[in-house]
């Protein structure tokens, strides 16, 4: 799959096409992409999980 956008679409694309609403997400952060990967999984999902 080809994106022409920025990382962070390509994170925001990747999480809404992966995961449904209900589903609960577990995250492990590290590093600047991890970080905002769980900022992008707060703003849409409600069962977040941060290691």
């Amino acid at each position: 799959m080809i994106l022409t956008s920025s990382g962070t679409s390509s994170l925001e694309a990747s999480m809404l096409n992966l995961a449904n609403p209900e589903d609960d997400i577990v995250i492990i952060v590290s590093g600047a992409f991890g970080n905002r990967f769980k900022q992008i999984a707060e703003t849409y999902y409600e069962n977040v999980h941060i290691f």
